[in-house]
């Protein structure tokens, strides 16, 4: 009774909390009351005419004055303890001042560097990224002094009414000949005021604070627009021709001394680059601890070289423990470096290169394959940096046209001998050499015809897109066995559900890791072959991809975040379901009939709410799909209803459950063990080990015959007859005799023999008795047959067979003369 009691009392509480909780959130704000209107109008014909009066303000009374006033000091403290609180900005000053410093030195440095235009590529986008962060930490200080502007207007906005108000309320109980506390008034109209002056005054060094804080944005967005259109230019010029062609007088012409002089002087502005910008980013500690993580870690895997053989995937691992270490401390570096400089950067890139072909070279089976990736990964490597020191493009394209003449005849010579090797059959490293030599001979036209930075363009994409499977076939192994050992470890397996589920589980974190890193591949290729500047660009401009279907508009970010919870939610449902399964139902001894009841109710709820949130995310609404629902309904009436109906019984089946999982059922004559009840058919696999299928709803309409829904006993009946003149007590002995000594039939009820009929050919019994088991029907049947003939013919009983006699009374005469052979027979 004292629950009834508690329920109306914390009602109650509640209701009284509100004002107190709206009293709290209103400390700073003012006491200006809501004026409220007055609306008068005529009654008679108040349906035609309603004639709205305009409406007065209304003031408060004079028994609120000192309260009011009381409740404004107060209020006006706060605020003045608020506009204290933002008149410290000489941190911001600091900060803003060395900001100013580093845009200066930023705009000099970009100035010695001379025209962008005449930049490579990579010293064009370190200059863009340095911009970049640049604009990005004075973005990150302009926000708190915003922030601090925006409440200060929030509190001279909320004041600078409260003047107006003391004075107007004054006035008002003047007009009413109240006397009035002038004093009061007075104070009240100088303490807003001040307020309102203390709020304005503590805005303009702030003010002037952003001012020379969106100064600095504007001169580093005036830096970045020349470096922007010159890298617009560059990336423009990848389809373009840019040198003479190998056939013609101009590309042989700067072929001269004059080429060592440009050789040393654009080695001479990458190191001056480094030089500047480098001392400017602390890159030195992330070195020194990648060394010191490298080492250990090599001495972790040479101190427990077993523990890669817990999983077939780690086998690499084991083998290469110096490539894995670098590989992966290089590749998660990345992921730091923010704004290093393009050696440094290019360092990194090829120790993650060289690495991942030591690793992946373990796993090929050909020494063809491997020679293959480590020439890739020179090739890539080299051109990369006579890129980085600006090499002269004379001399680079004809660097590059010896690497595609030298390419081509060793992926030709590979795949001769290759093909004999395999008997003349192509397989994949056939198609892959005859691939890249197609683009190497691409590349080589290219450069012939003058297309220097499109042939180079085409073979380190090619290149780098190999390098971007290997690297995430790598990753994909390393999460797999990573996947393998934790759900392996003895901590986990104690566990019900991991021990029962745990291979389940394994591979669908698997399939989903395989998911994530493929869709990062796929849109690493987009910016690999330059179709979008950058992975997070690729993954916006897709995610925001449109589809108009005549009215309707379709978000392709939409639907695949829609699929993407509908196979989470898939997911969700079978882990419920395992974990249930596992942890559960084991322990409340649910039978298994319950058990996939519950499972499957869980898993249509979850299905059908997972559908309604899918098209609530895709944005779609019943009226667009008013026209696919009535098309639906046609088809179900039509096409449908036997689908309809199947499924309909199917939940009629598990609410009602007439049978269960297990259970022995009786169906068209048909016997057999239930083995699943699906959304439209049941599977029942018969004593021969076949599946019969059957439709949900002929167990609704149909008759069924459940041998074990409220327990397994079952009766067998064996019938036999004995010959004429047989002792019946002794078969009635003898009967009962067989049965009690078979142990798998029942006591209670107790075995019981009868004498049905006299029958034309013996005297006919039956022998009734239980078992506790319909399973063994057939056997516990059997071993009783065998039983009862042996003692009939120990007993000297005989088991009759049916015998009928034949009559020939008269047969015509001309019969024999018909029938040859037939002879008459003579007395």
């Amino acid at each position: 009774m004292k629950r009834h009691f508690l329920v109306p009392l914390i009602v109650i509480a509640w209701l009284l909390s509100g004002p107190c909780s709206a009293q709290e959130k209103t400390d700073t704000q003012t006491s200006i009351p809501k004026i409220a209107q007055n609306v008068s109008g005529k009654d008679e014909n108040a349906e035609q005419n309603r004639e709205a009066k305009a409406a007065a303000p209304s003031f408060p009374g004079l028994a609120e004055v000192i309260p009011r006033a009381a409740d404004l000091s107060e209020k006006a403290s706060k605020a003045e303890e608020a506009i204290a609180a933002t008149r410290d900005t000489s941190a911001f000053g600091r900060q803003i001042t060395d900001a100013e410093n580093r845009v200066n030195q930023l705009a000099k440095k970009i100035a010695g560097m001379g025209d962008p235009t005449g930049w490579n590529i990579y010293r064009l986008l370190d200059v863009r990224h340095l911009i970049q962060g640049e604009k990005s930490k004075l973005e990150a200080l302009l926000d708190p002094i915003s922030a601090k502007l925006s409440d200060l207007e929030a509190i001279r906005r909320n004041w600078e009414d409260e003047p107006t108000f003391w004075k107007k309320w004054e006035e008002s109980l003047s007009e009413a000949q109240t006397e009035i506390p002038p004093e009061t008034f007075n104070k009240a109209v100088e303490t807003a005021t001040a307020v309102v002056q203390s709020a304005a005054d503590a805005s303009t060094p702030v003010l002037v604070l952003q001012q020379r804080l969106t100064k600095q944005i504007d001169e580093v967005r005036q830096l970045s627009i020349p470096v922007y259109a010159a890298l617009k230019k560059v990336r423009s010029e990848t389809f373009q021709k840019n040198t003479p062609s190998f056939f013609s007088v101009e590309f042989y012409g700067p072929l001269n001394t004059a080429l060592w002089a440009a050789i040393k002087g654009g080695a001479a502005d990458s190191w001056k680059m480094e030089r500047e910008f480098f001392p400017n980013y602390d890159y030195g500690w992330i070195i020194f601890l990648q060394v010191l993580v490298t080492l250990a870690l090599v001495a972790i895997i040479w101190r427990r070289r077993q523990f890669p053989e817990k999983t077939k995937d780690w086998h690499f691992i084991r083998q290469h423990p110096w490539a894995f270490s670098i590989f992966a401390i290089q590749a998660a570096a990345l992921l730091l470096y923010q704004g290093a400089t393009p050696s440094l950067l290019l360092l990194n890139v090829a120790l993650v290169v060289f690495s991942s072909s030591f690793l992946i070279s373990g796993m090929l089976p050909h020494a063809g394959m491997r020679l293959v990736v480590f020439l890739l990964a020179g090739v890539l490597t080299i051109s990369a940096f006579l890129k980085l020191i600006s090499f002269p493009a004379p001399l680079y394209s004809l660097c590059l046209a010896l690497i595609c003449v030298s390419g081509i005849g060793v992926f030709l010579r590979m795949d001769r001998r290759h093909s004999a090797e395999q008997g003349g059959r192509m397989d994949l490293f056939s198609v892959g050499l005859r691939l890249g030599s197609l683009v190497l001979f691409a590349a080589l036209l290219l450069l012939f015809a003058g297309f220097s930075n499109l042939a180079n363009f085409l073979v380190r994409s090619s290149i780098a897109t190999i390098f971007s499977f290997v690297i995430a076939f790598l990753l994909l192994c390393l999460g797999n066995g990573c996947i393998a050992v934790f759900l392996n470890q003895p901590f986990v397996t104690r566990l019900g559900f991991f021990n029962r589920f745990g291979k389940a589980l394994e591979s669908r974190l698997q399939n989903l890791l395989k998911a994530i890193l493929w869709i990062g591949v796929f849109l690493t290729l987009f910016q690999l072959w330059g179709i979008y500047a950058s992975f997070g660009q690729a993954w916006e401009t897709i995610f925001k991809f449109k589809l108009a279907i005549g009215e309707l508009t379709l978000s392709l970010g939409r639907i695949l975040m829609a699929a993407l919870f509908i196979y989470l939610l898939v997911s969700g449902s079978w882990f419920i379901r395992a974990f249930l399964d596992g942890e559960v139902f084991p322990r409340r001894q649910i039978d298994r009939g319950a058990r996939d009841a519950i499972k499957k109710l869980i898993h249509y709820a979850l299905l059908l709410f997972g559908i309604m949130m899918a098209i609530s995310l895709i944005g779609l609404n019943l009226t667009s799909l008013a026209f696919l629902t009535g098309a639906l309904g046609i088809g179900v009436g039509f096409g449908l209803q036997n689908i309809v109906n199947n499924f309909v019984s199917g939940l009629m089946l598990l609410f009602e459950r007439p049978f269960k999982v297990g259970d022995m059922v009786v169906v068209d004559n048909e016997t057999g063990t239930v083995r699943k009840i699906g959304l439209r058919s049941t599977i029942i696999e018969t004593s021969d080990r076949s599946e019969l299928i059957v439709p949900n709803s002929l167990f609704i309409s149909g008759k069924v015959t459940n041998w074990t829904r409220s327990n397994k006993i079952a009766r067998i009946r064996i019938t036999v007859g004995v010959a004429y003149g047989s002792d019946i007590e002794q078969v009635l002995s003898l009967l009962k005799e067989a049965a009690e000594t078979e142990p798998r039939v029942l006591s209670d009820p107790e075995p019981n023999p009868l004498f049905l009929r006299f029958g034309d050919s013996a005297l006919e019994f039956e022998l009734h008795s239980w078992i506790a088991d319909v399973t063994d029907l057939l056997s516990v049947r059997s071993a009783l047959c065998q039983g009862i003939a042996s003692r009939f013919q120990a007993a000297g009983i005989e088991i009759p067979f049916p015998q009928h006699d034949l009559h020939l009374r008269s047969i015509d005469e001309r019969v024999f003369e018909r029938v040859p052979g037939l002879q008459k027979k003579t007395d």
